[in-house]
C-alpha cells in the first residue's frame, strides 16, 4: 500500500526520479522481499498487499475509476521522459501490461501486473551505478595532463549584464583548465557590463582578451556568428553573460572532444535556477554525471534544438559548414545541431556543466500566451525561417537516409506555410500524419490558429 501511494502521488506531483528512489528504498527496507530479481520483488510487494488491493477492486465503480486513473498517470509520466531508451523500455512494458488488461477479467489482477510490469521496466530503465575500478578511471583519466597543442576559445555575448556578469567571469577564469583566449561581443550596453570585463582583462593578462563593443545594438544572433570568426581555438564554448560554469567544465568536456574523433558538437546537461536561486523543477533535465557520452542521431525532431547554447561545445572544423548555412535570422546554437545531428557527429555528455540561470521573463511567459493572430505571425515567421535552414542544409554532404529525412521535413514544413497561406480545417487534420515531425501535442494543436485566425489578419 506504501508503494502505491507513494507511485500515485509523487508521479502526480511529477517527481518520477523520487519514484525510483522510493521504490528501491522499500525494496532494501523490507527483508521479505528475499534475493529474487528485481521483477520478483516487485511481485511479492504486490502480492504481500493483496488483501488491500481487492478491498479497493471491490468496490466496483471506485475501482475501476482508480485503475483508470493509475494508466492514466503512468502514460503522462512515459510522454514525459525525455531518455529515448528509458521510454522505448518503459513504453514496451507499459504496452504488455494493456495488452493484457484487455483479456483480462479480474480488475485485481489487472491492476497487479500493471505493477509488476511497470517496476520491472522500471528496473531495466535505472541506469547501472559504475563501479570503484570504473570511478577511478575516470579520475585518474581527469588527472592527465591536457595536451598543451590544444587550444581552448570562448564565445561570449553580452549585453547590459552588470547584475551577473561577475559570476560567469569568475566560473570560467577559475577553471581547472584555463581558456587560452575569451572573445567578447558586447551589443552596445548602456551599463557597465564592459568596465567590468575590462576590469577582468587587466586582472587575468595571462588569458587571451578579444573584446568588441558594437555600435549600435546587432542582436544576438549576429553577436555569436562574429565571435566564432574571430575564434582561433582548436575546441570552442559558447558563453551567456548570467550562468554559472562548473569549475571543470572545459576539462572535462574539451578532453572529451579531442579524445574521440568522431564528435564535432558536444553538449551538456544544465541545472536551472532561478535569480534568488531556487532551482528550476519545471525543466526535467536528467543526469548521473558518469561523464557517459552518447550520440544524439537524426530523427524528424531535427528542427529541435534540446539543449541551450550555453552547454556547448565544438570543435573548430565545424565552422565552415556553419558559416555556409548561417543566415542571420538563424540562431547559431540550433544551426550547430542541426548540422551536428545530420553529419552524424552529435553527442552527449551525461554531466552537468553549468548553472543555468533562468529570468522571471522565462517562467512567466508561457503563462500569458494565447490563441491570437499575432501568435499565428509569429509561427508563420518561424515557419519561413524553417524553410529557409532546411534549404541550406541539404547543400551539406550528407549519407542518403538524412537527405530522405530533410526532404520529408522539408515538405512538412511546405504543408504547414499552405495552411498558413490559405487556411484549411481538412489541412490541419492531414498534417496529423506527419505529427511524428511536431515536437509535441501542443504545436500540432497551436497550428489550429491557422484556421481559427483565417482572414482576420494578414500575415
Amino acid at each position: 500500500y506504501s508503494l502505491i501511494t507513494r507511485f500515485t502521488f509523487e508521479s502526480l506531483a511529477g517527481n518520477r526520479i523520487k519514484v525510483y528512489s522510493d521504490v528501491l528504498e522499500m525494496i532494501k527496507e523490507n527483508p521479505w522481499f528475499g534475493r529474487s530479481a528485481f521483477a520478483y520483488k516487485a511481485f511479492d510487494a504486490v502480492r504481500a498487499h493483496n488483501f488491500i488491493l481487492e478491498s479497493l477492486v471491490q468496490t466496483g465503480i471506485i475501482g475501476t475509476v482508480l485503475y483508470v486513473i493509475l494508466l492514466i498517470i503512468i502514460l503522462i509520466n512515459l510522454f514525459r521522459i525525455q531518455n529515448k531508451k528509458e521510454k522505448t523500455v518503459l513504453c514496451t512494458f507499459y504496452a504488455l501490461t494493456l495488452l493484457h488488461g484487455l483479456v483480462e477479467p479480474n480488475l485485481f489482477s489487472a491492476w497487479s501486473d500493471t505493477f509488476v510490469w511497470f517496476l520491472f521496466g522500471i528496473g531495466c530503465a535505472l541506469p547501472k551505478k559504475l563501479t570503484k575500478k570504473q570511478l577511478a578511471a575516470i579520475k585518474a583519466k581527469e588527472t592527465e595532463p591536457f595536451p598543451e597543442n590544444v587550444k581552448v576559445s570562448i564565445c561570449m555575448c553580452t549585453y547590459n549584464g552588470e547584475q551577473y556578469i561577475r559570476e560567469q567571469l569568475d566560473s570560467i577564469v577559475n577553471q581547472t583548465l584555463p581558456p587560452h583566449e575569451i572573445i567578447v561581443f558586447d551589443d552596445a550596453s548602456t551599463d557597465s557590463t564592459v568596465a567590468i570585463i575590462n576590469e577582468y582583462r587587466e586582472k587575468y593578462p595571462a588569458i587571451v582578451w578579444d573584446v568588441h563593443v558594437n555600435e549600435a545594438n546587432a542582436g544576438w544572433r549576429v553577436n555569436f556568428k562574429r565571435c566564432l570568426e574571430k575564434a582561433t581555438g582548436d575546441v570552442i564554448f559558447l558563453a551567456d553573460q548570467d550562468d554559472i560554469w562548473m569549475k571543470d567544465k572545459l576539462s572535462v568536456m574539451a578532453r572529451a572532444l579531442i579524445e574521440n574523433e568522431n564528435i564535432q558538437v558536444l553538449v551538456s546537461d544544465y541545472t536551472p535556477f532561478y535569480m534568488n536561486g531556487a532551482i528550476d523543477h519545471n525543466i526535467e533535465v536528467e543526469t548521473n554525471n558518469t561523464k557517459k557520452i552518447t550520440p544524439i542521431r537524426a530523427s524528424k525532431k531535427l528542427l529541435y534544438c534540446l539543449r541551450p547554447g550555453c552547454t556547448f561545445a565544438i570543435k573548430n572544423e565545424i565552422l565552415p559548414e556553419f558559416f555556409a548555412c548561417w543566415q542571420e535570422n538563424f540562431a547559431h546554437d540550433a544551426l550547430l545541431w542541426r548540422i551536428g545531428t545530420l553529419k552524424g557527429s552529435l553527442f552527449r555528455i551525461d554531466y552537468t556543466s553549468i548553472l543555468f540561470r533562468r529570468h522571471s521573463s522565462n517562467a512567466s511567459s508561457n503563462a500569458n500566451k494565447r490563441i491570437s493572430a499575432d501568435e499565428r505571425r509569429k509561427e508563420y515567421k518561424i515557419l519561413l525561417m524553417y524553410a529557409e535552414c532546411i534549404e541550406k542544409l541539404t547543400n551539406l554532404s550528407l549519407n542518403e537516409p538524412e537527405q530522405k529525412l530533410l526532404q520529408k521535413i522539408k515538405t512538412w514544413i511546405k504543408r504547414r506555410i499552405e495552411l498558413y497561406e490559405h487556411p484549411s480545417l481538412i489541412k490541419w487534420i492531414l498534417l496529423f500524419s506527419d505529427f511524428s515531425i511536431y515536437q509535441n501535442l501542443k504545436n500540432y494543436i497551436k497550428d489550429l490558429n491557422a484556421v481559427l485566425f483565417k482572414n482576420k489578419e494578414n500575415l
